[in-house]
């Protein structure tokens, strides 16, 4: 018998080409893995793309306001801002691109008592949208008025002092002088709390007033009184003429004064077969008219005209006894 005997050594040869294949396929794909893994931000970001924000801030400096808006982008590509700035006299817009991982500030200062609209958005992002109005009081706002006044009835001439802090945040010291002497003093803020004097003068007087705030001259006033005198002149008297109305009849006159109309009323007569006429009224010097006289209707009956009733009851028993033959001559020959 022969036995035949087989080494290891093809078997160990699979065994190794086997390994090499599985290696290298774990390798492989370990290097996929890793490549995208590398990739995986690039593609995140590519696919959100920009990421803006927006913050807003306004505070008083050195006694201004500033309004701020600062803009940022986290993502990736370029965002743009758009902030509107209107200060009464119409909005002007103002554009800023952030790029990615970018910070811009944008400053505005809005003058001391005055107002500051502003109004932010942005091209990638809808839901940022800040609108504020802001008033700027920031420090005191003084205002003075000082004027010599000449009454228009030429009564006495006056001076008069005004003053008011338009600041409601920020208080003022006031000093009003007249003549070098102080008349007033003390703090005042809000507009609602206006303080005024007044004094009275004589024409040709000297007068310096002068209107201090926290110890600046607001207003001033360095000037003598000379008010126009009041007018001599009168105006000239006019008399009217005296009017008479003439008489209506000149004197010496011979017109006779108009006849009076005369009135001539007709006779009337009666007849038992006939009713004359209405009697008629005639005016002198104007168209006769006819003016019938009113009847008595006392008994509510219609008048009745006609001749006498004799010859009426003969007639009627005529008709009568002619109606009775005409029948009893019908019967007869029927």
């Amino acid at each position: 018998m022969t036995t035949t005997q087989h080494t290891s050594t093809g078997a160990r040869s699979r065994v190794s080409l086997a390994s090499k294949l599985a290696a290298l396929t774990s390798a492989l794909v370990g290097m996929a893995a890793i490549s995208a893994f590398v990739a995986l931000p690039t593609a995140r970001a590519d696919a959100i793309g920009p990421l803006p924000h927006v913050e807003i801030a306004h505070q008083c400096v050195e006694g201004e306001l500033r309004y701020e808006a600062t803009m940022t982008n986290t993502g990736l590509g370029t965002t743009h801002f758009d902030v509107s700035v209107n200060s009464g006299s119409g909005a002007t817009s103002h554009g800023y691109d952030v790029i990615s991982g970018a910070i811009v500030v944008a400053t505005f200062v809005v003058e001391q008592g005055s107002y500051g609209i502003f109004d932010v958005s942005n091209v990638d992002d809808a839901t940022i949208v800040d609108h504020q109005q802001l008033k700027a009081d920031c420090k005191a706002e003084p205002y003075a008025e000082i004027g010599v006044i000449c009454p228009e009835d030429h009564s006495t001439p006056f001076v008069y002092l005004e003053w008011v802090n338009l600041s409601y945040a920020h208080e003022a010291y006031f000093d009003v002088y007249l003549d070098g002497v102080t008349v007033a003093s003390g703090f005042s803020y809000g507009a609602a709390n206006t303080h005024l004097l007044s004094f009275d003068l004589v024409d040709g007087q000297h007068v310096a007033a002068a209107i201090l705030a926290d110890g600046f001259v607001v207003e001033e006033v360095n000037t003598d009184v000379d008010c126009p005198p009041a007018s001599t002149t009168t105006q000239p008297t006019t008399t009217q003429p005296d009017t008479t109305q003439p008489d209506t009849t000149a004197p010496g006159s011979t017109l006779a004064e108009p006849p009076l109309p005369t009135i001539t009323v007709a006779d009337t007569t009666t007849s038992d077969t006939a009713i004359q006429p209405d009697s008629a009224t005639t005016i002198q010097g104007a168209v006769a008219e006819q003016f019938p006289i009113a009847s008595d209707h006392s008994d509510d009956g219609l008048p009745v005209t006609g001749g006498g009733s004799d010859a009426l009851i003969a007639i009627a028993l005529k008709v009568v006894f002619g109606g009775l033959g005409m029948v009893l001559l019908a019967r007869r020959f029927r």
